[in-house]
């Protein structure tokens, strides 16, 4: 039986999917923060507290450690490499025959390069990464089928709003350059809910800000008014409870109130899409889709408003928080078959016991102490050149909707022009997704780099390095770590 995996380490949500030669199995969503607990395995959990550490996706490739409470030194590709690790461990795949790792657009060559070599550090199997906006559209390509045209990705995540243009084809491509936008996102939102709520029980002027109670209260506050915002994408209305020093009662939240908030943030985001499509020289009526992923794109005037003003058709699936995911999980899941067909087609026909490859040592990165578990061997060297093969051809079985298991995408449709047909893009190889010899999940074009954009504006920001680093800090020994935990 082959096995697979998808990932995706986001800064507020991770998820993984694995895959059977059945199909595709259920997505397990963890925190962002990673546990790093004395004499347990890394965990991703969803608060702050003692031994965790998050922060850690902008920061791969950055040679500024980030340091612990406790005085401990990691990398961000160490932290990166060990949340992939864990959150496979948690989807029971962690020595699946085939991984692929859905990472951010603008991740540039050195950025992959730092992830791999820290992946090899925790002994993972061999892993293929692929830009966000590739294993999205691999998601759309399943539910669509043959795709030839233009589509863009909007990515409306925690931390940011991520837009992408791709063209599909036999060989689909990120064009132009990808833009982001952390004006507009899921935190800024549920700023904008908490600040709503106050309000509404008379407790804005009631409150001591620089309380530590009332700090603390604050917090716990703002997790239920995200909680409270989610809700509204099903619900049409919620309840938010307020427990404050002086203030404890309970303010009622429908989904009208949630859309006056976000409308005007939500209608400026389409500029970023007009912007991204102008880089790449992009007309709108050409577009086939928009596609809208992350967690924050569950809220349904995110799809009005995209349908109403690009006058489109737009694509969301029932849980787009999990899109990138199982894209990045089909096209694992194609290239564990692809592989698997490759090793059965160089077998001798009368192969003997003693032909069969003996795998290599034990993987260092044990599943956490919380199950009991036989640690699986490694990958075998002719597995590995055989998953490296198949993922071209899992690209073009993705393209051409080769596949049988689905991702329940769904249609809002706009004035749909004649060729209302999405697009895909995906890797050719496990060690190249993008045009122009860029690696696995980096998005390059000729204008360079990747923009960060106020939406409306035409300001080129960052070049996609972290610039925000955390100090060093002392010079303190680091303590024991965590087996499987990422060298300090």
């Amino acid at each position: 039986m082959t096995t697979s995996l998808g990932l995706k380490i986001g800064s507020t949500t991770c998820v993984a999917v694995p895959g059977t030669d059945g199909g595709l199995g259920a997505a397990v969503v963890r925190g962002p923060i990673l546990e790093l607990a004395p004499d347990a395995s890394p965990e991703l959990v969803d608060r702050p507290g003692p031994y965790r550490v998050g922060g850690f996706t902008e920061r791969v490739g950055d040679p500024v450690a980030l340091v612990t409470d406790d005085g401990r030194q990691y990398t961000g590709e160490d932290l990166y490499a060990a949340a992939m690790a864990a959150l496979a461990a948690d989807a029971g795949a962690w020595d699946a025959d085939a991984i692929v790792l859905a990472c951010p657009n603008e991740w540039q060559d050195y950025t992959v390069e730092a992830l791999r070599a820290a992946a090899a550090r925790q002994d993972m199997p061999e892993v293929t990464v692929v830009s966000e906006a590739i294993a999205a559209v691999a998601a759309l390509a399943e539910h669509k089928g043959q795709l030839d045209g233009v589509t863009v990705v909007y990515d409306l995540g925690g931390s940011s709003l991520d837009v992408a243009v791709v063209r599909t084809g036999a060989d689909p491509v990120v064009i132009g350059r990808p833009l982001k936008s952390e004006e507009i996102s899921g935190a800024q939102f549920d700023h904008l809910v908490l600040g709503h709520v106050l309000e509404s029980v008379g407790a804005t002027d009631a409150i001591d800000p620089f309380d530590a109670a009332t700090m603390e209260g604050l917090a716990e506050l703002r997790v239920r008014c995200a909680a409270a915002r989610e809700a509204l994408s099903s619900d049409t209305e919620t309840v938010v409870s307020i427990d404050l020093p002086g203030i404890r009662t309970e303010a009622r939240l429908v989904r009208s109130e949630l859309e006056d908030l976000l409308r005007a943030p939500l209608a400026s985001s389409m500029a970023l899409v007009i912007e991204a499509l102008q880089l790449a020289d992009i007309e709108l009526g050409a577009v086939s889709t928009i596609l809208l992923t992350g967690g924050g794109s569950a809220t349904p005037l995110v799809s009005e408003l995209a349908s109403s003003m690009l006058r489109i058709p737009v694509a969301v699936n029932n849980d787009p928080a999990t899109t990138t995911a199982t894209g990045a999980a089909l096209i694992a899941h194609t290239a564990a078959k692809a592989a698997a067909a490759a090793s059965v087609a160089v077998v001798p026909a009368h192969a003997s016991a003693s032909d069969e490859v003996v795998p290599a040592g034990a993987h260092a990165l044990t599943p956490a102490p919380r199950t009991v578990k036989v640690e699986p061997a490694s990958m075998s060297r002719g597995k590995r050149t055989a998953i490296v093969v198949g993922v071209a051809a899992a690209i073009a079985l993705l393209t051409a909707g080769g596949l049988s298991v689905g991702t329940a995408l769904t249609d809002d449709e706009g004035p749909k022009p004649a060729a209302a047909e999405s697009s895909v893009t995906s890797s050719p190889t496990a060690s190249s997704t993008a045009p122009d010899g860029s690696p696995a999940g980096s998005s390059t074009d000729t204008n360079g780099g990747t923009g960060s954009r106020t939406p409306g504006t035409v300001t080129t920001g960052a070049d996609g390095r972290p610039t925000t680093v955390a100090p060093r800090g002392g010079t303190a020994a680091p303590a024991p770590a965590a087996p499987g935990a990422p060298t300090a």
